[in-house]
């Protein structure tokens, strides 16, 4: 009993198989009746197997066997069974059977032709920023002391690799002289400039070409005359060049040369002197350094 109860509860899942009896008792018809029992009429349906019920010498010798006649299983029920005792336990048997093979699964249709990768979304560019102090020297044509020290602040950010970014630099000079009658006078700019900046290689080293609009503070101080006087102003300009970070990584040496370019003419007079001294108005500076750069 417990096993009749067992192959009814699968009953939805079970299909019916052909089967063939080379007996009377139980006959097919009357083992097809039993599984119709168990498994419900309304859940039977066409299966690739087969059953055979056959004479044997220790009772009556049950084969199932699949679409290729290959052996699937076989059991023994005992012949002093009643035809109808025989014709139940033959149907529980092929119940049991059909509930222990697998469903046919349909083969995997094959595309005409494959599908196209999906489209790589490129990842966002990361954003990094460079802040740097350097050193360096400053050349003026048509001074005195033609050269001067520099120092200077670079904080540059944008993209880390190829592409457009920014850069800032605050720099100051030492004191430059021109000649004016008797004595000389003396000039120097503290200054702060702003603009693009587009890194063309992607590897190391990396090389940044730049543009900025600078803005200065120009200080000037006379030296020889009966009265020495300074003065200040402002002075605008533009700046481009070229600047190299040597390496990668969390402290990056770099190295710029920059040309410079001042819009107004700056003159300085002296009274009872005769004639004026010109302010340079153009610039060129190597400056070397290293830049921190963030992860």
């Amino acid at each position: 009993m417990p096993a009749v109860l067992m192959v009814c509860a699968l009953k939805i899942s079970l299909g019916a198989v052909r089967i063939s009896s080379q007996l009377s008792c139980p006959s097919a018809s009357q083992v097809e009746a039993s599984v119709a029992a168990l498994v419900g009429e309304g859940a039977r349906a066409s299966s690739p197997r087969a059953v055979f019920i056959k004479q044997a010498a220790q009772g009556i010798r049950v084969e199932m066997r699949g679409s290729a006649d290959e052996l699937l299983g076989e059991r023994t029920v005992p012949a002093a069974l009643s035809c109808d005792d025989a014709a139940t336990a033959i149907a529980v048997i092929i119940t049991a059977w059909e509930a222990q093979v697998p469903p046919q699964i349909p083969p995997v249709l094959k595309l005409s032709r494959p599908l196209p990768p999906p489209p790589v979304q490129p990842a966002p560019k990361a954003r990094a920023i460079e802040v740097g102090l350097g050193l360096g020297v400053s050349m003026a044509p048509a001074a005195v002391a033609s050269y001067a020290l520099s120092a200077g602040l670079d904080v540059s950010f944008g993209s880390p690799e190829r592409g457009w970014g920014g850069l800032i630099t605050a720099t100051g000079n030492t004191q430059r002289r021109v000649p004016l009658g008797p004595g000389s006078v003396g000039w120097q700019r503290f200054e702060l400039a702003a603009g693009p900046r587009y890194r063309l290689t992607t590897g190391t080293p990396h090389v940044d070409f730049y543009a900025q609009a600078t803005g200065a503070l120009l200080l000037l101080n006379g030296s020889g005359f009966t009265d020495d006087t300074s003065s200040r102003g402002f002075d605008f300009g533009a700046a481009g060049g070229i600047r190299s970070l040597l390496t990668q990584g969390p402290i990056a040496p770099w190295v710029k040369l920059e040309a410079k370019g001042w819009l107004r003419r700056q003159e300085a007079r002296v009274t009872f002197v005769d004639g004026f001294a010109v302010v340079p108005n153009f610039e060129l500076s190597l400056v070397a350094g290293a830049a921190w750069m963030s992860p």
